[in-house]
């Protein structure tokens, strides 16, 4: 009888495991399915998102901002400044100057295009770095680029060619990179070193402070022909001073870790019309 008993316990006890098992695999299963729904909810989600976004840059690039047509604006600026902003959106729309309204001819445009510069005071927030923004409009009143950059020109990299549009772009912590853009299909595109494996173009500037930076902060830019084939390249040269090692320890500005000669060569190629980095 007790053994009976016994196997009749080890039974139930068996059949209850069985049926935990049961259950936590259907849980699984649930979860797993829960999951999938889960993520592929956000995945539709983000894909929306994103043809949202490119949907209203598209429109952004379409629209004619036809004040900057018209010179008369500078009588009445802040008038100006508040339909900018309406329009493609202004750091603190309230605080900001037009620092700049000229034109210029760009290469891969046929005419003169209208640059603007709005420009607000300085102040700690990191999302307002550089604290200006640039516009670039065609003829017609239509955006051609626009941009949030430490600094803009116009450089000359070919003597028989209109300037491209060299920008920095920097973040708040002090690293930058420069890109050079040109006219082409209604837009502004970026020739330097961004179109084959992403944007693997180094610093090209660097202000770090209290760990490293160069000397200059933005190192030297050049037009010259590397390659001797007809059309000029361009090098970044600088030094690169170092005021901290690997194991942290910080150095004065007057006696570095280290110093390091810098150059960076971007080869033009004319039959892809784009500049890439000579490694």
């Amino acid at each position: 009888m007790k053994i009976q008993l016994k196997l009749l316990l080890l039974i139930a006890i068996y059949l209850g495991l069985v049926a935990c098992g049961d259950t936590a695999k259907d849980n699984s299963n649930k979860t797993n399915e829960q999951d999938s729904i889960a993520l592929q909810a956000q995945v539709s989600y983000d894909s929306t998102m994103f043809k949202d976004a490119i949907r209203r840059e598209n429109e952004l690039y379409k629209k004619v901002f036809v004040p900057v047509l018209d010179t008369s604006w500078r009588q009445d600026s802040a008038d100006f400044i508040r339909k900018l902003d309406k329009s493609y959106g202004l750091l603190e729309p309230n605080k900001g100057v037009i620092s700049n309204f000229y034109q210029q001819v760009l290469f891969g445009y046929g005419d003169t295009v209208y640059v603007i510069e709005y420009t607000i005071p300085l102040d700690s927030i990191c999302e307002h770095y550089p604290y200006q923004q640039q516009f670039i409009f065609n003829r017609d009143g239509q955006l051609l680029h626009k941009d949030q950059a430490m600094s803009v020109k116009f450089v000359q990299i070919w003597e028989d060619q209109a300037p491209v549009f060299m920008v920095l772009n920097s973040s708040c912590e002090g690293e930058g990179k420069h890109h050079f853009y040109k006219y082409e299909n209604g837009r502004l595109i970026d020739i330097f070193n961004v179109f084959e494996g992403g944007d693997n173009t180094p610093n090209t500037y660097l202000n770090l402070v209290d760990s490293a930076y160069f000397d200059p902060f933005e190192l030297v830019f050049e037009a010259i022909d590397i390659d001797q084939d007809g059309y000029n390249d361009i090098v970044f040269r600088g030094k690169k001073v170092v005021l901290r090692d690997n194991k942290g320890k910080q150095y004065p500005t007057w006696r570095p870790f280290q110093k390091e000669l810098l150059e960076y060569k971007f080869i033009y190629k004319p039959a892809k019309g784009l500049f890439f980095l000579d490694k």
